[in-house]
């Protein structure tokens, strides 16, 4: 399958493969996913979710542990739940206000 993203080393399938490194994302007040990922190798690091509806969330393309590719990883990133920050009137904010869970 061609349509999952398996980074190799100087983009040239013909060597071996790395992992993708997403580094700094912020993922703030999504209403749906801060982020969602398929794939192999990726490692978020160092990145921030807040007032999504769900974080983040990690198919792997193979069987954990065996297969190449089966490698998902989180490391010194922070999750918000939810905080006290609720927003603006006004723009193109419409889900103003406090989340279902108060």
């Amino acid at each position: 399958d061609n349509a999952r993203f398996r980074p190799h080393q100087d983009a040239d399938p013909t060597k071996p493969r790395v992992p993708a490194i997403i580094d700094g994302l912020i993922a703030f007040k999504n209403n749906d996913h801060g982020a969602w990922a398929r794939g192999g190798d990726v490692i978020f690091q160092n990145c921030g979710f807040a007032d999504n509806g769900i974080g983040l969330t990690l198919a792997s393309d193979g069987t954990f542990p065996t297969d190449e590719g089966s490698s998902l990883e989180v490391t010194d990133s922070i999750f918000v739940g939810e905080s006290s920050n609720v927003g603006s009137h006004g723009g193109q904010n419409s889900y103003w206000g406090e989340g279902a869970n108060r």
